[in-house]
């Protein structure tokens, strides 16, 4: 960020921050872990209000950002995720 002008960036992380992963929880249980489970089922996380309104505050005055440590390969699934849900537009890592 060579410009002075530049917005500070708040990073978002999305599980348990922005989506509920409590009903996926259960996959992690078994052993060896389910992680294709845990991942999939994803889409149908419900929002945490509390961490999307943070990041709607947070947009007024920093460029907001999405960190992930699910696979690439859910990248999709996660975009699909964020349209109806995300609180500002921002880049997904």
């Amino acid at each position: 960020m060579s410009d002075n002008s530049a917005r500070p960036i708040a990073v978002f992380d999305l599980d348990n921050t922005l989506a509920d992963t409590a009903h996926r929880q259960h996959f992690l249980q078994r052993r060896p872990k389910d992680w294709d489970g845990f991942f999939g089922a994803a889409p149908a996380d419900p929002p945490l209000a509390e961490g999307v309104e943070l990041a709607r505050r947070s947009a007024r005055d920093c460029e907001v950002v999405y960190l992930t440590g699910r696979p690439e390969r859910y990248r999709r699934d996660t975009l699909g995720w964020l349209a109806p849900h995300q609180p500002s537009a921002g880049d997904l890592y």
